[in-house]
């Protein structure tokens, strides 16, 4: 089983539109305040997903792996995908100290945003601070994850939520999809499951669309850039949350060990075959039994 702490020195790799508020975008280093966390940092990336931009990056998540754990933040709107983290996983170098996690983000849903969580980091163009509306007539709260712009120093209440609560988003979001998902079926659960296709027309009506697309993305069937992925992503936007799983799926087995990887193919398949289209009968033991099986295999807390 492997090991879902971190260890080290702990890095927050984010390639974000830094250059449009003035950052220096080239790889640039933000420490975190006090003596306790001066090795943690902050690096600023601000390049569009190609060939040399994965070139840079897979190298500099090496070097930073040598002394501790790497979360790399890619921004949807820079190009970055699934296929983008597909390749960084595979091509992370294995025996060296620290863990990668990837995570893609955008449309503002993110805890990484300071406007959706004042625990956040990132501002707005290219910043660590924002303005959060506090009422209709322009009054605003100012937020900053800034210790110390000249140093370029980051508050550390900041940088440790952001931390934690990245370091068990993958578990949390599919925990939240099962817990939506047998929400929804709550009119069907009187009876031990459905026939063949009765689980899909369901699934098809108007009210049930959100969680359509979600299990349609759980189970990589969601096609990158397709109309179904942009609507996704403009009700993640209203919604406030992310709702996508193209970023953590790919690396469960990476992340948590060849079990949970297994047991996500399980369900994953399960819920192609049988739940996305008119396959075999589903019997909501076995649903539950597989999201639970998967849950228990992904170590660690929930939620932060």
């Amino acid at each position: 089983m492997k090991r879902y702490d971190t260890v080290g020195e702990r890095t927050i790799m984010v390639v974000w539109s830094w250059t449009k508020g003035g950052q220096a975008a080239d790889g640039s280093v933000w420490r975190v305040a006090g003596s306790r966390q001066a090795l943690d940092r902050v690096v600023c990336i601000d390049q569009r997903a190609s060939p040399e931009a994965e070139q840079k990056l897979e190298a500099l998540v090496d070097n930073y792996r040598e002394s501790g754990d790497v979360f790399l933040f890619l921004h949807r709107s820079h190009g970055y995908n699934q296929d983008h983290i597909n390749r960084l996983v595979g091509r992370s170098r294995s025996g060296v100290f620290g863990q990668l996690y990837c995570f893609l983000f955008g449309e503002g849903g993110d805890s990484l945003y300071l406007t959706k969580d004042p625990r956040g980091l990132l501002g707005i163009s290219g910043t660590f601070t924002a303005n959060r509306p506090l009422s209709a007539v322009g009054d605003e709260l100012p937020l900053s994850a800034i210790a110390d712009a000249e140093m370029h120093l980051i508050k550390p209440e900041h940088f440790n939520y952001i931390w934690n609560r990245y370091l068990f988003a993958f578990k949390a979001r599919i925990f939240e999809l099962k817990e939506d998902l047998f929400t929804a079926l709550s009119p069907l659960l009187g009876q031990s499951g459905c026939a063949a296709g009765e689980l899909y027309t369901f699934l098809c009506q108007p009210e049930q669309r959100l969680l359509l697309l979600r299990l349609l993305s759980f189970s990589g069937r969601l096609q990158k850039g397709s109309r179904l992925d942009e609507e996704l992503k403009v009700l993640s936007t209203r919604e406030a949350r992310v709702l996508h799983f193209d970023d953590g799926c790919p690396q469960l087995a990476t992340i948590y060990g060849v079990e949970a990887g297994r047991y996500y193919e399980q369900i994953s398949n399960a819920i192609k075959k049988n739940v996305l289209a008119k396959g075999e009968e589903v019997k909501w033991t076995d649903l539950r039994h597989q999201f639970d099986q998967l849950l228990d295999a992904i170590q660690g807390a929930t939620y932060y």
